[in-house]
C-alpha cells in the first residue's frame, strides 16, 4: 500500500489547533480560514546561548486563491539573537512559513510546523523588511531555530537551504 504525505491544509490544522474565528483585514481575492492560530509555546522566555524569543505568534491562516497558506501576524513578537540584535516583527506581518519543497516534507515538516515556525516568520519579516545584509538575516534564522530546540542537524540544513537557494538581500 503507497502512503502519500499528508495535504498541506492537515499539516496546518495539526501544527494549530483550535475553533476561534479570527477577525482580520483581508485583501480582495483572498479568503479567510476561520481560525486563529496561537500554537503551543514552544520555549520560554529565558535566554539562550542561542538567544531568546519575546511572547508567541499569533497569527491567523489565509489562503490566496491558487496559492498555498500564509500566516498574518495578529500580534506582535521579538526574537533577539546572541549578539544582542533584536527583530520585532509588527502585527500585520505575512509570512508563508519556511520555504519546505513539499518533497522535502517528510525530513522537515511543512512549511508552517514544527520548531521552526518561530524561526521562519522572524526569517520572512527581516527578507521583507532588511536591516543588515543577507548573510546575517540568514544566521539569524538559524540561530531562531536552535533557540526553538530545532537539532543541529535539521537546523543546519535548513540554514544552508535558504543560504545557497533562498531570498538574498531585499528581496
Amino acid at each position: 500500500m503507497e502512503k502519500h504525505a499528508p495535504s498541506l491544509k492537515t499539516f496546518l490544522h495539526r501544527a494549530f489547533p483550535t475553533d476561534d474565528l479570527a477577525k482580520i483585514p483581508y485583501s480582495p481575492g483572498m479568503s479567510q480560514i476561520p481560525t486563529e492560530v496561537t500554537g503551543t509555546p514552544l520555549t520560554s522566555e529565558t535566554p539562550s546561548k542561542f538567544g531568546r524569543f519575546s511572547g508567541e505568534p499569533h497569527v491567523a491562516l489565509l489562503v490566496e486563491e491558487g496559492e498555498d497558506y500564509k500566516v498574518y501576524l495578529l500580534k506582535d513578537f521579538s526574537y533577539t539573537d546572541p549578539f544582542g540584535n533584536t527583530v520585532h516583527v509588527p502585527t500585520g506581518t505575512l509570512s508563508d512559513g519556511a520555504s519546505i519543497p513539499p518533497w522535502a516534507w517528510v525530513l522537515f515538516g511543512a512549511p508552517l510546523s514544527g520548531n521552526f515556525r518561530r524561526a521562519a516568520i522572524i526569517h520572512d519579516f527581516e527578507c521583507q523588511n532588511p536591516t543588515v545584509d543577507w548573510g546575517m538575516i540568514h544566521r539569524r534564522f538559524y540561530y531562531a531555530m536552535r533557540c526553538d530546540n530545532v537539532g543541529r542537524f535539521r537546523a543546519t540544513c535548513m540554514y544552508l537551504a535558504v543560504r545557497y537557494f533562498g531570498p538574498p538581500y531585499g528581496a
